[in-house]
């Protein structure tokens, strides 16, 4: 078994019919909050050619509404010698582009050459693989759980906790709602029925909660495409109860981790750390005060959104069967 400080060939994009990789460790991969941006940087890259079907292998993925404790539980079910939970690879988000775009990378046999490499790069560990993609990539989550052996647990919050959370990220936030409005209006035909003039009058948060409607229908759906393979959970019954849902998660994943490991993650000082800065200090208990904080300063705007999301033709609930 390899040691997690040792390199492997880690796959980091894909175009037309080549996977392209960079060396790279499952310990600095586990240690990285995400997996795009500065990575893998100017390292050198290595090329394969997707030729023959690859067979489907045993995937498990963590998908996400953003904004939801998906990354604290992608972290809290990542353990040394048998899980290795890769936090947003950006070859997922390539994928979905291409989807997107109408190009042949967007084909799901290309994702499954994908995951195909992704199971090897853990087998080489010792280590079953964990992806949790970006949200902006719940576009290919139909197409992962068409594997015969995939299953899915769908971390989610709800409409007032996603327009909270775009709120108090002030500018930065109610930008990123809108980018992300940009990405998923490709993906679902109502929101291009509407005029860009109609469009350009809502406001950061309607746009914020349109965007909610869009991502609880395509998770939905690929949920309902996939019975018996999908589990959900809101995240604050995972804060609640943290070692309650790391079992769920691990029985219903396959994981295979004992209630012993269960107790040392919960323990391991993870739910003591902002998931995605570890060197700050964050609970569950802060994350609720500032929850309470926010909403008594935005509350009016908050409840007049609610009201006009619930005129959408769009779902506002996750609707897959409950992981506890």
């Amino acid at each position: 078994m390899t040691q997690r400080a040792s390199s492997q060939p880690f796959p980091v994009a894909v175009r037309n019919s080549e996977l392209f990789f960079a060396d790279a460790s499952a310990e600095e991969l586990s240690q990285r909050p995400f997996l795009f941006g500065d990575f893998p940087g100017r390292r050198p890259v290595k090329s394969s050619q997707i030729t023959a079907s690859a067979p489907p292998v045993t995937t498990r993925y963590i998908l996400h509404t953003a904004f939801c404790c998906s990354t604290l539980l992608a972290r809290s079910l990542d353990r040394p010698g048998q899980v290795l939970a890769l936090k947003e690879p950006d070859i997922y988000m390539q994928l979905a582009n291409a989807q997107r775009m109408g190009q042949g990378a967007g084909q799901s046999s290309v994702l499954r050459h994908v995951e195909k490499r992704l199971s090897d790069y853990g087998a080489a560990y010792g280590e079953r693989v964990l992806v949790k993609p970006t949200n902006t990539a719940n576009r290919i989550a139909k197409d992962a759980l068409a594997n015969s052996d995939s299953k899915t647990v769908i971390i989610h919050s709800d409409l007032r906790s996603f327009l909270l959370s775009i709120a108090k990220k002030g500018e930065e936030g109610r930008s990123f709602g809108r980018r992300l409005f940009n990405i998923f209006r490709l993906d679902h035909e109502f929101p291009n029925s509407q005029s860009d003039r109609d469009l350009f009058t809502l406001s950061d948060l309607q746009i914020a909660a349109f965007v909610w409607g869009l991502q609880c229908d395509q998770l939905n759906s690929a949920a309902q495409s996939a019975k018996g393979k999908v589990a959900a959970i809101h995240c604050d019954a995972f804060l609640a109860d943290p070692g309650k849902t790391l079992t769920a998660a691990s029985a219903f994943l396959d994981l295979g981790l004992s209630d012993d490991d269960i107790r040392e993650q919960v323990n391991s000082g993870v739910f003591e750390q902002n998931s995605k800065a570890a060197e700050q200090g964050y609970d569950a208990a802060e994350r609720e005060s500032e929850r309470k904080a926010f909403f008594d300063q935005y509350a009016d705007a908050i409840g007049f959104v609610e009201d006009w999301a619930r005129k959408l033709p769009l779902p506002q609930t996750i609707k897959a069967p409950s992981l506890l």
